[in-house]
């Protein structure tokens, strides 16, 4: 058991895998400045003071008729093609 008494997080799936490579390349191409593999406790921290930051900016311009919309084109993109 991990802290708290709850289990111990299983490790990460190939899909959650894909689903974190394809989140931190929208957030590259949403402008994001994310050093590629930070190799110390500080260039992490600054790498996730950054992260947070845009991500902070992001959601400060989002309104909800925006957030349905790109809700509803992800939802579209990950439909089969009609026949």
């Amino acid at each position: 058991m991990g802290p708290a008494g709850r289990p111990w997080p299983s490790r990460p799936s190939v899909e959650s895998d894909s689903r974190a490579d394809a989140l931190l390349q929208a957030l590259l191409a949403d402008g994001a400045a994310i050093p590629g593999r930070p190799l110390d406790d500080e260039a992490l921290a600054d790498a996730a003071e950054a992260l947070i930051g845009h991500t902070r900016r992001t959601l400060a311009t989002l309104t909800p008729e925006a957030l349905v919309a790109h809700a509803r084109a992800a939802m579209r993109a990950t439909m089969p093609a009609a026949a």
